[in-house]
């Protein structure tokens, strides 16, 4: 399944703008909140993992196989649990070369990180509750 994104006509609709499609998610996990709370939980915690691994590898010299993979992984999660936007900005992040480049795109992954995991601890504690 294809990310969402104004140039692509067969995207998921996601409701209200969410950070993490949940029609997405249960698809997957076949209605199973349990399994989607883990699932969800197991993503927040890869996502400071990988925004600080680029945002390593932004500042250090040029290491293009390492970037890719640590931005292909860190895509296809964001992928696997709907958050579409977060996909879309990686996928960009992924081809980049230039230092200055890569360094400019770590604020925008900050942001949809952040968006991302506060959506996930308010749902957990929504769920939990």
């Amino acid at each position: 399944m294809q990310p969402a994104t104004a140039h692509n006509s067969c995207a998921p609709v996601m409701a209200e703008n969410r950070p993490i499609d949940l029609v997405h998610l249960s698809k997957f996990t076949m209605g199973r909140r349990d399994l989607e709370a883990e699932i969800l939980g197991l993503f927040r915690q890869q996502l400071a993992v990988s925004l600080q691994k680029l945002a390593d590898l932004a500042k250090q010299p040029v290491d293009d196989k390492a970037w890719k993979e640590a931005a292909h992984t860190l895509k296809g999660s964001a992928r696997g649990v709907g958050a579409w936007a977060l996909a879309d900005v990686t996928a960009q992040a992924e081809v980049l070369t230039a230092p200055d480049a890569r360094l400019a795109i770590i604020s925008d992954l900050d942001t949809l990180v952040l968006s991302a995991t506060g959506f996930i601890d308010e749902l957990l504690e929504d769920w939990q509750a």
